[in-house]
């Protein structure tokens, strides 16, 4: 009788770890199944903002190409009562006075003020050309414009006029320290080393790191 009762103890002692390893073998399926849809999932959104990622650059590289043809005039007055003639007119007369012609009929795509107004402050002046050449020449002379109001400069997009107000600032501070720096477009080059707006930052904490504090003389 004992002897039976142990057997049927070690049956159901049996069944019971058969009974958990079966449902070990199920969760171990189920979990296997949730790490290939959470990889997969992973690949896909890696794939996605690779997409994201090209399809900015396209947009960026679109954007670069609409404006490299365009020039901002800033400091010009404008009249309350200014016209689109008026301002095309304005905006040659500064080329002009540069030295450079400008025949609108070929050079000029269109010309217009850009921007909110706001009272006493005069808007740019956004000039778009046919050629880059002449646009070029026009920004070949602006030294011309040194102790006026007015100054000209490229036609950026919002974020990199951001990162070029970074750079200028960055670029200004190595040439006091005698480097020799060059700004083009977005990126900043300091003693053939290039920068960009998210590593110049380090350049410059670097740069305080390693300076040695000066110290006073001894008497």
């Amino acid at each position: 009788m004992e002897q039976k009762q142990k057997q049927s103890d070690m049956n159901e002692i049996k069944e019971m770890f058969d009974f958990i390893r079966e449902n070990m073998q199920v969760m171990d399926g189920k979990l296997s199944d949730v790490i290939k849809e959470l990889r997969d999932t992973k690949l896909e959104n890696a794939a996605m903002k690779t997409e994201i990622k090209a399809q900015g650059m396209k947009i960026a590289n679109l954007e670069r190409e609409i404006r490299k043809k365009n020039l901002i005039f800033k400091g010009i007055m404008e009249d309350e009562t200014e016209d689109f003639e008026l301002t095309k007119h304005k905006t040659i007369k500064i080329c002009e006075s540069l030295g450079v012609p400008i025949k609108p009929e070929f050079d000029v795509d269109q010309v217009r003020r850009i921007g909110k107004q706001i009272p006493g402050k005069p808007r740019p002046i956004l000039l778009q050309l046919t050629t880059t050449n002449k646009k070029f020449e026009i920004l070949g002379k602006t030294k011309g414009l040194r102790g006026s109001n007015i100054w000209i400069d490229e036609d950026y997009p919002k974020e990199i006029q951001e990162e070029r107000k970074i750079l200028v600032s960055e670029m200004k501070e190595a040439w006091k320290n005698g480097e020799k720096a060059q700004l083009r477009y977005n990126k900043l080059i300091i003693n053939d080393e290039v920068y960009d707006a998210s590593n110049i930052i380090n350049r410059s904490q670097l740069a305080n790191i390693i300076t040695p504090t000066r110290r006073e003389n001894p008497i």
